[in-house]
């Protein structure tokens, strides 16, 4: 049983070795070779080393117009109620990063009694 199975396992290891020693040296497509996509035109290097754009380095748009820094602070203070100016929200914000917490004690002694 084991001598059959020792017999099975060589006749298919020298059948593979006698199947591989036909196979030609050289590939037989294009000798062309592309490293890194670089001379490939649809590949995003490819398109930087030619120079080029489409759809794989899509060009940047170019924008009409100065671009308003304050936009988004306009943005938020419109939304507030009541709308606030970009002054007020710069304040607000200012604010927030200076904001000082007060104890009980200096609360107590900055209310004038009446």
């Amino acid at each position: 049983m084991v001598a059959r199975v020792v017999l099975v396992v060589l006749a298919a290891a020298a059948a593979l070795v006698q199947g591989f020693t036909h196979l030609p040296a050289t590939p037989r497509g294009p000798t062309r070779t592309v490293a890194y996509g670089k001379n490939d035109k649809r590949t995003r290097i490819g398109k930087i080393i030619a120079g080029t754009s489409g759809k794989a380095r899509p060009k940047h748009k170019k924008r009409d117009g100065v671009v308003d820094p304050y936009y988004t602070l306009r943005e938020w203070g419109k939304r507030q109620d009541p709308p606030l100016s970009v002054e007020e929200v710069i304040d607000l914000k200012m604010a927030k990063l200076t904001k000082k917490e007060l104890t009980q004690e200096e609360l107590l002694a900055s209310v004038k009694p009446i």
